[in-house]
């Protein structure tokens, strides 16, 4: 399940059960959605220019990025059900441009033991009118803490860190998307290198319908490289 159950089965009869009835949805609605396992804790419009707080670990800083464009912040937790410890947190934001959607839904990477939501390359991707989301992987742990010390004990934060965290949030970001502007978005894209080209190649190999893979020789590239998986090429790009 993935971008292609969203762009299938989101409008009609699955919205009713997803928390809303039609689409498009004011950005303060959408706390209202109701996604499995997540908590939606705001949604707020931004001018362009306007300083936003961000976030560490699910709580506010006082570290401030800027609004490139107008744009509507949502913010939320996932707790996989999955998880029967009830040891995950995985934190995700999802930033919706309010004018000029390109149609275009980009998903951006981690680097190292992740922990955060990546505000330099969510602002990039919004800067130039895409929707686009980000995550901390439910790796985050307090600050001087040994480096991957988050995993100690904790096999299910292993699982989020590994893979599930990009995937889960995939899922809830490309419904917000279609919540929001009344239409699923028509290319998505997940950017990133580091520990994004590991989440990548992950999304490869275990959910390939989450992002189609553009351009079409790299996704012919790659199912060649792994056998047996159904990726979707676009032959558009």
């Amino acid at each position: 399940m993935g971008g292609e159950w969203v762009r299938g089965n989101l409008q009609g009869q699955c919205a009713a059960q997803l928390g809303f009835a039609a689409a498009p949805y004011p950005c303060a609605s959408l706390t209202g959605l109701s996604l499995p396992d997540t908590t939606i804790t705001a949604a707020q419009v931004y001018p362009a220019g306007a300083s936003i707080p961000e976030y560490s670990g699910g709580a506010l800083t006082t570290t401030t990025t800027t609004a490139a464009v107008p744009l509507c912040r949502v913010v939320g937790t996932i707790q996989p059900s999955t998880n029967p410890a009830n040891d995950s947190n995985i934190n995700f934001e999802v930033w919706l441009p309010t004018a000029n959607w390109t149609g275009r839904y980009e998903q951006v990477g981690n680097g190292g033991f992740a922990g955060s939501i990546e505000y330099t390359p969510l602002r990039g991707a919004v800067a130039i009118n895409n929707a686009a989301a980000s995550t901390d992987d439910g790796s985050h742990q307090p600050a001087g803490a040994a480096g991957g010390s988050f995993a100690l004990g904790h096999p299910q934060r292993i699982n989020d860190y590994g893979y599930r965290a990009v995937h889960r949030t995939d899922l809830d970001a490309q419904v917000i998307v279609t919540a929001f502007y009344g239409r699923p978005p028509s290319h998505t894209y997940f950017n990133g290198c580091s520990k994004g080209g590991e989440e990548a190649l992950m999304e490869v190999q275990r959910y390939p319908h989450d992002f189609r893979w553009h351009s079409r020789e790299r996704c012919q590239q790659l199912r060649s490289a792994f056998v047996g998986t159904d990726l979707q090429c676009d032959a558009s790009d």
